[in-house]
């Protein structure tokens, strides 16, 4: 738990770092935004990111809906 609570206020203090020296700096705009990637590290909209995961990384509703009666009985 403390790894991730180190690594989220680093990412945080980045953050507003960068989002500070946008603000002094006004000759340039900073974007801040975040930047979905598939598995090559390309850039990708929101809904192909999505996809990729619900691939990848199904839910347990989706696994339940594929199971057949039969291997509900067995698991029982």
């Amino acid at each position: 738990m403390c790894a991730l609570a180190r690594k989220s206020a680093a990412r945080n203090y980045a953050l507003m770092k960068r989002m500070h020296d946008a603000k002094d700096n006004l000759t340039h705009k900073v974007d801040i935004r975040y930047k979905f990637k598939d598995l090559k590290g390309k850039v990708i909209d929101s809904k192909y990111a999505r996809e990729i995961i619900r691939e990848k990384f199904p839910g347990k509703k989706s696994l339940q809906k594929e199971r057949t009666p039969l291997q509900l009985i067995l698991q029982s």
